[in-house]
């Protein structure tokens, strides 16, 4: 049970302490004491306007917001309101879930505080575990929602500038490096050797129709008439047609032949598929091919899209 306050202090504001006459005020976050001079008075007033302060900061709506109607405007209630927003982008399944996932850590940490009250200071203390984790990829990621959140609040309303911009974006190394013509066909001709058929396969359609592993795992006969491969792509929805006799000069194959070399014994739907059974592939597990190490160091399937540069010029 907490010790009942001494009659002296009875009637002080919270954090207020006198020391041989000298009024000090603690500041309850930090620990940190201020000197306020000798005048009850006048440091009883400036207790006062501190709390009040400290309170807008740790308490998630006082009732000052709620008569001004701003018990709507604090970091939860527009994480709600921006998550519509990005309802109504084109986004992959996968991005809209991450998106979230990252939405509610910024709801979880940030969520108590005012839209309008959140600062650059906070932006960064945020973002400073992942940083100081060697996370930058994560930190880069993060700053980059939060910038496009505040963004957005700017736009509505909530918010007069945006805390994230002025905030210093982490710089991350490019890991990944581009696959060279040279270096795809050693790790071609591996894959024809050592691996499964559907291994070079795939190899082979990302190189000459530049689509991503997912579309790549999708491609079947079904999607194979008058002459031109027809493509519905599961991140965007956009429709791509690409002929059949498209040609990739580099490696000298064209769409069509490396169709025809998917065609075995097995009647499967798709182009790509297991040895064994007509299965359709797992994306993940069409661009984590692995085996031996002159695959893992070298780019993966994103690495043989970004390849794909030749074909794409020569249709115009």
């Amino acid at each position: 049970m907490a010790r009942r306050r001494s009659i002296k202090r009875r009637g002080w504001p919270e954090n207020l302490y006198e020391t041989r006459g000298y009024f000090i005020w603690r500041n309850p976050i930090d620990g940190k004491k201020h000197g306020l001079g000798r005048d009850k008075a006048s440091a009883s007033l400036q207790a006062i306007e501190a709390n009040l302060h400290i309170a807008g900061m740790l308490t998630k709506s006082r009732l000052i917001d709620r008569v001004l109607g701003g018990d709507d405007q604090s970091v939860a209630a527009w994480c709600g309101r921006y998550a519509k927003i990005l309802e109504d982008r084109t986004l992959a399944d996968e991005t809209r879930r991450e998106f979230s996932r990252r939405i509610g850590k910024i709801k979880e940490t940030l969520g108590s505080h005012q839209v309008d009250k959140v600062t650059t200071k906070h932006i960064a203390d945020f973002l400073r575990p992942w940083t100081d984790d060697g996370k930058k990829r994560m930190a880069q990621a993060m700053r980059s929602l939060m910038l496009d959140m505040f963004r957005e609040a700017v736009a509505a309303g909530w918010a007069k500038q945006n805390p994230v911009a002025v905030t210093r974006a982490p710089r991350v190394a490019v890991a990944r490096a581009r696959l060279t013509l040279d270096m795809f066909v050693a790790i071609h001709a591996v894959a024809l050797r050592d691996q499964s058929p559907w291994v070079g396969r795939s190899m082979e359609l990302a190189l000459v129709t530049a689509q991503r592993r997912e579309d790549v795992a999708l491609m079947g006969r079904k999607d194979m008439r008058e002459g031109r491969l027809w493509i519905t792509q599961e991140k965007t929805g956009a429709r791509v047609s690409i002929p059949a006799d498209l040609r990739l000069q580099a490696v000298n194959w064209s769409v069509g032949d490396v169709i025809q070399r998917c065609h075995d014994k097995i009647l499967a739907p798709t182009f790509v598929h297991h040895s064994a059974h007509p299965c359709v592939l797992n994306p993940v597990t069409v661009g984590r091919a692995r085996g031996y190490e002159i695959v893992i160091i070298c780019p993966g399937m994103h690495g043989r899209r970004n390849r794909h540069a030749g074909p794409r010029r020569s249709r115009r």
